[in-house]
């Protein structure tokens, strides 16, 4: 589908998740439909299989107003991202302990590397899972995701491996709670983050997306418990190279000081 509206002149901008269903009898009655959001911009419908369910999905393209536009070729690069989780007896509320693994910087150092320009960074919310006890009060759950980093770059600089862009990550940890009532539960999650987004702007850092990672960890209280969710910030800027001097130029004279 993506190569479909790019040999159009479209711009992939981003992907959503709409959502999960069941798996159907016959998958072509779930096939992908288009349909337009306002101008310069459209979107694409499709699903995701993973294991037992079909997910929803919303592709977002810049429509180009321009009758022969610039097209751009796209690479979609998966990444594994293992997440594990120990927990072991603590006094009074399990110590809950993550490791996350994702090579991100190093695909985003050999595509940005080579000219390309980062446009999203997605989970697919596949995941394969296990879990099991390593001792006395204590378990190991570890999650295997699989995160797609998609990358763009225009066909006339196809063969030029010129870094354009230069990228980056910031972790967020975004505080939460959970309260329960009778029959119900509400969870919140305060995405404060918009001082990060305003310091890395002001040094020309544009934020491409915000992944949530697996990595919550949570604390017991009084009816509910407070909740700390691990985000991943991705930004990238472009690399600006200082010119030179045009061939011949001479420079201003040197302004001495003004002798009595």
């Amino acid at each position: 589908m993506i190569n479909d509206y790019a040999c159009r002149g479209c711009r992939l901008r981003c992907i959503e998740i709409t959502g999960c269903y069941k798996p159907p009898q016959d998958l072509n009655m779930y096939g992908p439909q288009t349909m337009g959001v306002g101008s310069g911009m459209a979107y694409g419908q499709g699903h995701l299989h993973s294991r037992s369910r079909i997910y929803g999905v919303d592709l977002f393209f810049e429509i180009p107003q321009h009758p022969s536009p610039e097209l751009y070729q796209y690479q979609a690069v998966p990444l594994k991202l293992t997440a594990q989780l120990n927990v072991s007896m603590g006094f009074g509320t399990p110590n809950q302990n993550w490791g996350l693994q994702l090579d991100w910087q190093g695909v985003m150092n050999q595509y940005l590397g080579t000219g390309w320009r980062l446009i999203e960074v997605f989970n697919d919310m596949s995941a394969d899972t296990s879990s099991g006890m390593t001792g006395f009060g204590s378990s190991s759950t570890t999650s295997v995701l699989n995160i797609i980093f998609i990358f763009e770059k225009s066909q006339s600089r196809l063969n030029d491996n010129t870094p354009m862009y230069e990228g980056t990550m910031v972790e967020y940890q975004a505080p939460g709670s959970v309260s329960a009532g009778i029959g119900t539960s509400t969870m919140v999650i305060d995405t404060n983050w918009d001082n990060v987004i305003e310091n890395m702007g002001n040094q020309g850092w544009e934020l491409i997306t915000i992944l949530q990672t697996p990595a919550t960890t949570t604390k017991m209280q009084f009816m509910g418990a407070s909740m700390t969710s691990l985000m991943w910030m991705f930004f990238q800027r472009q690399i600006v190279s200082a010119s030179l001097p045009p061939i011949g130029f001479d420079p201003p004279a040197p302004v001495l000081p003004y002798k009595q």
